[in-house]
């Protein structure tokens, strides 16, 4: 029997991230219940070395492609249900390197449902540009980069995974956030999982001196590699949970992505 995989590869300004970090903070309840979030390819919460080495302009050959390859079925051998996440994904335009990383040539190997959040394109947009702006201080105004920004062939993305994964669900962003004022409960419903164990209200929220040593010890392990110690991981579940979960205030009454009816939303 194939084991399920599900490939979520984002899009930009949905809410990935808040995503990722809770997976990686649920690693080990999720691995208990038979489900793996792999640490193969990890960078930071997402496996991005994996998207990284499946690009058509990778750096890697294709020798450390497949030793990435046989290091990650190592690791999800004992697992039925597998997650993977990336917004790297979103960048691929040739199935070469996937098909051969995913086995898609043995179509028993996996069952592959690919998972992505569509926003509406203005408000994606204008996150992307003050997400950039504050980073980077770039000068261009909001047209131009807009007008960058809208030479994504978003029909070409849709018919790309659709055809790569056993099916491809697509999420409208503004549906979601409007219905339940968050992506969790639509991303535990498709990923067959409970995610939402570790929500705010009963974890990632607590105040300091309530946090047990297990969630010291599962947010420390995300945080090793960055500079700011235990504090900085408090401070990171903090920001993940609220853009996920918390104060959206941003509200419309369709859901943008709703349009493209030949893929499910």
């Amino acid at each position: 029997m194939p084991k399920k995989l599900f490939l979520h590869i984002g899009r930009a300004k949905t809410g990935t991230s808040a995503l990722q970090f809770q997976l990686r903070l649920m690693r080990r309840t999720l691995a208990a219940q038979g489900i793996l979030y792999p640490s193969t390819g990890f960078r930071r919460v997402s496996q991005g070395g994996i998207a990284l080495a499946c690009h058509q302009n990778s750096a890697s050959s294709d020798a450390d492609l497949t030793a990435l390859r046989e290091k990650f079925e190592a690791e999800i051998l004992p697992f039925d249900r597998i997650i993977v996440s990336s917004e790297g994904f979103q960048n691929i335009t040739t199935r070469n390197r996937p098909d051969y990383f995913f086995r898609r040539n043995q179509q028993d190997f996996y069952d592959i449902s690919v998972l992505c959040v569509v926003r509406e394109f203005l408000a994606c947009a204008m996150s992307a540009y003050s997400q950039r702006v504050q980073i980077t201080g770039m000068v261009s105004t909001p047209e131009q980069f807009c007008s960058w920004f809208a030479k994504f062939s978003l029909p070409g993305f849709f018919d790309f995974w659709s055809a790569f994964g056993d099916r491809a669900i697509f999420i409208g962003y503004e549906a979601e956030i409007a219905a339940h004022g968050s992506l969790l409960p639509r991303f535990a419903q498709e990923m067959e999982v409970d995610l939402l164990c570790h929500t705010g209200a009963e974890m990632v929220l607590k105040p300091l001196h309530q946090w047990q040593s297990a969630d010291v010890q599962a947010v420390g392990e995300f945080d090793r590699r960055t500079s700011g110690g235990i504090q900085s991981g408090f401070a990171a579940a903090r920001r993940a949970e609220t853009a996920l979960c918390g104060a959206v205030s941003y509200r419309r009454r369709n859901g943008g992505a709703a349009a493209c009816g030949r893929w499910r939303l």
